[in-house]
């Protein structure tokens, strides 16, 4: 039997009734540890040498990757990388990390992490309303989520909280920052319109009071031909009576008071003119 290929296919690390649910024999595995194909664990797990703590515990404790650590695992926006495992297991045994438990939370996908759509409802049940969105809205709108699913798994009265930040999932925003802010901008009372097209312009990330334009930057935004990009765009909105602020992640995520702050004190002043707005 091909130990390697088997093992890596479980994601490195495998117990041993797995093995034998497959057909192994003792023999052959006391082959492959003796040879150092695979390394013996406590509990009755075996692994690749090159298997991480965390596959090792996870299979050691019977659990399995959900919330914001499946999360991870399937590429979806986080707001933080979760600083303790999300996990479901039924042994009870997660020392610092954060045990989920509801009917269907221990469906896997894959090598120890749930499904995507029962680690989206776990988000939506477990993280502060932001950081559920961006996950929520992510698996939505890039991962074929169906957001009926969400609605239906958030009815009832203690699934207030879940059920509020499933209506506030909208299309069209290409990155969190885009996410975050709508809702930011909402809430400050904001007269917001997302992803506009301006003639002479192009598309804007947001549009405040028909006349400030907000952008976000993301990493591309450093490079020579979008920075040069970014200027003409801003210099011609200046000549439409527009203005445009500009904002990186560090000010959406970590200081958004002041982000707000200065919205408000730009429309306080007004557009320059009042022609030509948008």
């Amino acid at each position: 039997m091909d130990f390697q290929r088997f093992v890596a296919d479980q994601g490195g690390v495998v117990r041993w009734s797995e093995l034998k649910a497959v057909g192994a024999a003792r023999r052959e595995i006391d082959r492959a540890v003796a040879s150092g194909v695979l390394a013996r664990h406590s509990r009755g797990v075996l692994a690749l040498p090159e298997a991480s703590a965390t596959a090792v515990w996870l299979a050691r404790e019977r659990a399995i990757l959900t919330c914001a650590s499946a999360a991870e695992h399937y590429g979806l926006w986080l707001l933080r990388r979760p600083s303790r495992l999300h996990v479901v297991t039924r042994t009870g045994n997660v020392g610092i990390h954060i045990n989920h438990y509801f009917r269907g939370a221990d469906r896997c996908a894959g090598p120890r992490v749930a499904e995507l759509k029962d680690a989206v409802v776990q988000a939506l049940r477990c993280l502060p309303d932001l950081e559920a969105l961006v996950i929520a809205e992510s698996a939505v709108f890039h991962h074929g989520l169906e957001l009926g699913y969400l609605m239906d798994q958030t009815q009832g009265r203690r699934n207030g909280k879940a059920r509020a930040v499933v209506e506030l999932i909208e299309p069209g925003a290409d990155s969190l920052l885009e996410t975050i802010g709508r809702v930011l901008f909402r809430r400050a009372g904001f007269d917001v319109r997302c992803q506009v097209h301006l003639d002479g312009i192009g598309w804007v990330d947001f549009l405040i009071d028909g006349w400030l334009i907000v952008e976000f930057d993301g990493s591309q935004h450093g490079e020579p031909r979008q920075y040069k990009k970014d200027n003409r765009r801003g210099n011609l909105s200046l000549t439409k009576g527009a203005a445009t602020l500009r904002f990186n992640y560090e000010d959406v995520v970590f200081d958004a008071d002041r982000m707000l702050a200065t919205i408000q004190e730009v429309l306080v002043l007004g557009p320059r003119s009042r022609n030509g707005l948008f």
